[in-house]
């Protein structure tokens, strides 16, 4: 009887020592998680993650998202199923505090070295959340960067006015949206060959402001920066050629007035193609003021405008419009 009792007080004492053991393993498990989000708010989920035997492409496939990197790691010189099932409950534990649905292990409870530390037995993999809105958010932002780091290639001096005209189409400051444009609602194109003493043209002149002027033996030019209007007279007073700007060179301001045809600053090269058709003739060898001689200058004789680029790649189709010329008939291009 007395042996039968020592029995049961030394198994006990056993279960007792493993369980503490045990214990003292799980205790010692380190976790770390490291996110590959930016700018996002992910919230955590209520239950623990699973483990997936998809690969990263069946996933996305599906509207999974990779949120982060997961590592749990426990020292120990061997591993054994114990000590695996500890490292895999932790990270699905953790991976779920993150945000995560599922993890995709890369390494399964494997022995060896974490830093300093020696005789670690080491559980690693990415952590994925189901979420295609997330998933649209991040390909934004992807694009959003291509776009800007695209921009930045291009002119990497540019202001800040500048560089939101290039990408924008608008600057950085806008105006007060309650105001009326400038000549709303009247086709610029009436106003050519208009002498300067005009009743229609001295209102708009008014409008505009106080130019600066550049005399010439062919005709006075009046600039209107802040406006982003720029006008070319003939030698008789009457205007000659209208130019309109999109900001963002030069000085000049985006134009707030209506455009020709409907167009609009924000739209690409391909969709005023689109609006417009194909140009009689497209080059990057004509003087527009204040704009770089290489621009794509695409040139539509029949409607009496043309239209600047802001590029020098002649199929660049996704650029957006730096200037537009409207140009009495008669007009030639040696007066730029």
């Amino acid at each position: 009887m007395r042996q039968k009792v020592s029995l049961i007080v030394i198994l006990s004492a056993l279960a007792l020592l493993a369980g503490a053991n045990l214990a003292c393993a799980q205790s010692g498990v380190a976790v770390n998680f490291t996110s590959v989000i930016t700018g996002q708010t992910i919230d955590a989920r209520s239950s623990p993650a699973q483990v997936t035997s998809d690969d990263e492409s069946a996933l996305e496939s599906k509207g999974y998202v990779e949120i982060g990197t997961i590592s749990a790691s426990v020292k120990s010189k061997k591993t054994d199923a114990d000590i695996a099932q500890q490292l895999k409950a932790a990270i699905l534990q953790k991976a779920a505090e993150a945000g995560g649905d599922v993890v995709l292990f890369t390494k399964t409870a494997e022995t060896g070295t974490t830093g300093k530390n020696k005789n670690m037995v080491v559980s690693e993999g990415t952590v994925w959340r189901n979420d295609p809105q997330l998933a649209q958010s991040i390909a934004i932002s992807d694009i959003a960067s291509a776009i800007v780091a695209k921009e930045y290639e291009k002119n990497p001096n540019a202001t800040p006015e500048e560089f939101a005209a290039d990408i924008f189409g608008t600057p950085a400051t806008q105006p007060d949206s309650t105001q009326a444009s400038p000549n709303a609602g009247t086709p610029l194109s009436s106003m050519l060959g208009q002498g300067i003493d005009s009743a229609e043209i001295k209102t708009w002149l008014s409008s505009l402001g106080t130019p600066e002027i550049d005399k010439t033996s062919a005709g006075d030019n009046y600039s209107f920066k802040s406006e982003g209007v720029y006008l070319q007279f003939t030698t008789q007073n009457k205007l000659d050629a209208i130019f309109l700007y999109s900001g963002g060179v030069g000085g000049f301001q985006q134009y707030k007035g209506d455009l020709p045809f409907g167009l609009t600053f924000q739209l690409t090269r391909k969709e005023v193609e689109n609006i417009l058709g194909p140009p009689d003739g497209s080059d990057n060898d004509h003087d527009v003021p204040a704009i770089s001689k290489t621009n794509i200058f695409a040139n539509y004789s029949s409607k009496d405008i043309s239209i600047t680029y802001n590029t020098k790649e002649s199929n660049d189709l996704e650029v957006r419009i730096c200037q537009i010329l409207i140009r009495a008939h008669h007009w030639s291009m040696s007066r730029a």
